[in-house]
């Protein structure tokens, strides 16, 4: 039975670091015993994509991380994770008001919120396994070097994802998961999003049929999600870390990936990339480090006159123009918390629910009662 134990601090809040690895990059296979399941569930992603294992993927690896987690000495928690403890027993709790009637939505409910409840939950298991998993392991286990690599690898998969959205919208197929279901189960909306693999959304958002790129997540919203999230990481194990080739090819990937990002229509993404790149001016300029801030302000400066000049520029401008979306959200954000406060204001409902009636119309509703 491991034996739980606080991670030290240092001054500046943050944990002491693991003895670095002697052998470098060589390092990486020599510890494979210990890393493996992150190194095949990034590696390996594009096939769980294509087998329709891409959600079940991660799950089933955080058990065995979780195996390796209870056959060490000693558990090491990060500074904090006695708030997230708390979190995820109140998300439990949930379970018991999942039938409960919240005001303003639809009355009743059947069993499929019981498996969207479990699904959110295997969720919130997986990443607080593979939290701990990371947080126990040492520099010689996972190099940083090589966690950065996976990362990086990751937004070159979702570019590639990203640009078959945009060349073939309409590229999906039936997966071997999916096969395998029966039809009352492949039916269900959710199944479909996870288990069928697709290149791309067709929404109209610009009051026209566009494709939402979303290879290979489940989303259109997780393509965008991913995206900002894996660049920080690309840069530093592609630019900064990388090998010669790597670093030729950075600015190949980063101009493929301006096209999907653009379709992809997600306003989040780009205030995202937008706060990055004024962060990064911004330490440029605490650093004072005068040869990183000009580059880096005449590279924005060509990109953003390339950008306006092209097609993309007036994608762009067209999504800002037509921003009907944030009224309807608005008005949803507000009837969930009026909802909430009036109906179970201490632990909520558990799972959403389906809101009564229309917003824009009181000829619209959910169901014809």
């Amino acid at each position: 039975m491991a034996t739980i134990v606080a991670q030290p601090e240092l001054q500046d809040g943050s944990h002491s670091p693991a003895a670095p690895s002697p052998s470098g990059r060589s390092s990486v296979w020599a510890s494979w015993g210990a890393h493996w399941p992150l190194t095949v569930l990034f590696l390996g992603f594009p096939l769980w994509w294509v087998l329709g294992l891409r959600t079940l993927m991660p799950m089933a690896l955080a058990v065995l991380m979780a195996d390796q987690l209870l056959r060490r000495r000693k558990l090491s928690l990060p500074g904090g994770f006695a708030i997230w403890a708390l979190f995820l027993a109140w998300v439990a709790v949930g379970v018991f008001v999942l039938w409960a009637d919240a005001p303003g939505a639809v009355p009743g409910g059947g069993a499929s919120r019981l498996f969207v409840f479990a699904y959110r939950a295997m969720w919130y298991f997986t990443g607080t396994v593979m939290m701990l998993w990371v947080a126990n392991l040492r520099e010689s286990e996972l190099p940083s070097r090589w966690l950065f690599q996976l990362l990086g690898f990751m937004f070159v998969v979702s570019t590639l994802g990203g640009l078959l959205g945009v060349l073939v919208p309409t590229f999906g197929f039936n997966s071997s998961v999916e096969l395998l279901l029966p039809h009352s189960i492949r039916a269900n909306s959710l199944v479909q999003a996870i288990a069928h693999p697709a290149a791309a959304d067709i929404e109209n958002v610009l009051g026209r049929p566009e494709a939402r790129p979303k290879a290979p997540f489940a989303f259109a919203n997780s393509w965008g999600s991913s995206m900002a999230l894996y660049l920080p990481f690309f840069l530093v194990s592609w630019w900064r870390d990388g090998a010669r080739w790597q670093r030729v090819l950075v600015p190949v990937v980063l101009v493929a990936s301006s096209v999907p990002i653009v379709y992809s229509l997600n306003r989040g993404l780009w205030i995202c990339l937008g706060l990055g790149a004024a962060g990064y001016l911004v330490l440029q300029i605490r650093r004072a480090k005068v040869a990183p801030l000009l580059i880096a302000l005449t590279l924005l400066a060509v990109v953003t006159i390339a950008f306006f000049a092209s097609p993309l520029g007036t994608i762009f401008q067209e999504r800002l123009a037509h921003a009907h979306s944030n009224e309807r959200r608005s008005q949803l954000l507000v009837q969930t918390v009026v909802s909430a406060a009036e109906g179970s204001p201490v632990i909520g409902f558990g799972s959403t629910r389906n809101v009564q009636g229309s917003f824009s119309s009181i000829a619209g509703a959910d169901t014809p009662d």
